[in-house]
């Protein structure tokens, strides 16, 4: 099922069916929100690239997560 704040809710009468309280990253200072986006998916089970060392492109994104977060980056892998 999809998250109500992720449904269509531009019409009249969308939030008497609940369709409200999705929250826009870009409008966010840091460009991210905590939100529920795939409920039933703890985070870090989804894809992780084993490229995380040194200064590649995912061990930047990792800091920066961990900068806006304030918490670790999840290292679960699917199948742990």
């Amino acid at each position: 099922m999809v998250p109500k704040h992720l449904r269509d809710a531009h019409y009249k009468g969308a939030e008497a069916l609940g369709h409200v309280g999705y929250r826009f990253p870009h409008d966010d200072p840091r460009g991210w929100v905590e939100q529920d986006y795939v409920p039933g998916l703890a985070p870090g089970r989804f894809y992780q690239s084993d490229a995380r060392g040194g200064g590649t492109f995912e061990r930047r994104a990792d800091a920066f997560w961990e900068q806006v977060s304030g918490r670790p980056v999840p290292r679960r892998f699917a199948g742990d």
